[in-house]
């Protein structure tokens, strides 16, 4: 009989025995004869291999549950160390472990660059209104504007809160509950300004929208804009007479029937204005960006710590 065969059996029996999974109790010798197809096998045989691999299974049996202990003495240790962390002095002392992720960090690094670059389209409008554009183009651009001053209020609450909640935040989030569903909601609201900014200004850069307007809502500054640019019409002068289009000429002075077209300085201007802000709110975008990223990491890592019992 080979005897590697047999100690496997009768190994297996004092694995699975010892485990609890023999509940019928079954004898040594019977499950190796049954089950090992060893009918004729010596019971004393069978008494002695199984005295002698009885301590090695109990040596082995011990030596995992010593690795056991450590491992788990090993992870008490660590996540007593993650709950003792404390960040370094300074403006994220309060964020404990999260410090280590950079999560407050990046989170604050969004929420300057919202502000910062709704700080740059503020001074730009500003500046475009009263220094740079036309008063024709100030007048149309001006349609849009209150969409673009509740914006830029929304923009700079929402750049507060987020900082805010960047110098706040640790863990268990429920801790501050209150500051994280802020944030939550004015990023949701800032994400629709740009949205609600991006759309009318893309607007205004259609030639039907420029068009309507100067046929209907420009008045004396359409000619205004004639007589400082030396031009008439939109895509024809005024000064064609096949071609003029009277919505644009007939209330102006035949004196500013110029043969050149305004269709080009006035998108050149519109231009000036306009693509800068359509930037800026790309800009925006991006860092609001940033900080939904950066929210969404934050619950990640909570769900990661929470479901580890840290």
């Amino acid at each position: 009989m080979d005897m590697q065969y047999l100690r496997m059996f009768v190994r297996r029996y004092l694995v699975h025995t010892s485990e609890g999974n023999n509940p019928r109790q079954v004898p040594l010798y019977a499950f190796v004869t049954v089950r090992g197809a060893c009918p004729n096998v010596d019971r004393e045989l069978v008494n002695q291999i199984a005295r002698e691999e009885l301590p090695g299974l109990m040596k082995v049996d011990r030596a995992i549950e010593k690795d056991k202990k450590r491992q788990q003495s090993r992870e008490i240790l660590q996540e007593q160390a993650i709950r003792e962390y404390r960040a370094p002095p300074g403006l994220f002392s309060n964020t404990g472990v999260l410090y280590l992720t950079n999560t407050p960090q990046s989170t604050f690094v969004s929420a300057i660059s919202v502000m910062f670059f709704t700080i740059i389209f503020a001074v730009f409008l500003i500046v475009s209104r009263a220094v740079t554009a036309d008063p024709l183009i100030v007048a149309y651009v001006s349609q849009i504007t209150h969409f673009l001053v509740v914006s830029l209020c929304v923009w700079i609450v929402a750049s507060v809160t987020i900082g805010v909640h960047a110098i706040h935040m640790h863990i268990p989030l429920s801790d501050n509950q209150w500051l994280l569903t802020v944030r939550a909601v004015m990023t949701l609201a800032a994400v629709t300004c740009v949205i609600l900014s991006l759309v009318p200004l893309m607007g205004r850069m259609r030639n039907q929208s420029l068009y309507n307007f100067l046929a209907f809502r420009a008045g004396s500054l359409l000619c205004d804009f004639y007589r400082q640019h030396q031009c008439s019409g939109f895509t024809s002068s005024c000064i064609d007479l096949y071609y003029r289009d009277p919505q644009l000429c007939k209330n102006c002075s035949s004196t500013l029937d110029f043969s050149t077209i305004c269709y080009y300085e006035l998108w050149s201007q519109l231009q000036i204005v306009c693509i800068p802000l359509l930037v800026f709110c790309v800009f925006i975008l991006l860092a609001l960006a940033l900080s939904i990223f950066q929210f969404v990491r934050l619950w990640l890592i909570a769900r990661t710590l929470r479901n580890q019992n840290i």
